[in-house]
């Protein structure tokens, strides 16, 4: 997963992963999803998750994750979420240009 999320992210600005079919997750995992979350915003983009299976809302519950690493929604809210983020950190670097 990482090897595709890394190449996705030098792709794309915006990523979003779907993982309505992992069915097993633990904290080295999530930490994988951090560390590739601070990669993406390293380069000024945004890696999100989407479709977030049961079982591992109650990891992302326990350890405040949905703030860093979305998971609440489907795969098309989370990109609508992270092209409105995109949209705003724009307008913003534009006022400070201005």
């Amino acid at each position: 997963m990482t090897d595709r999320a890394t190449a996705a992210l030098r792709r794309s600005r915006l990523v979003v992963v779907d993982l309505s079919a992992v069915t097993f997750l633990d904290c080295h995992t999530v930490g994988v999803l951090v560390d590739l979350v601070e990669q993406a915003r390293h380069s000024g983009g945004r890696l999100q998750m989407a479709n977030l299976p049961e079982h591992a809302h109650q990891l992302f519950s326990i350890f405040d994750l949905y703030g860093v690493l979305g998971g609440h929604n489907d795969v098309a809210t989370e990109c609508r979420a992270c092209l409105n983020h995109l949209a705003t950190a724009h307008r913003e670097a534009l006022k400070v240009t201005a």
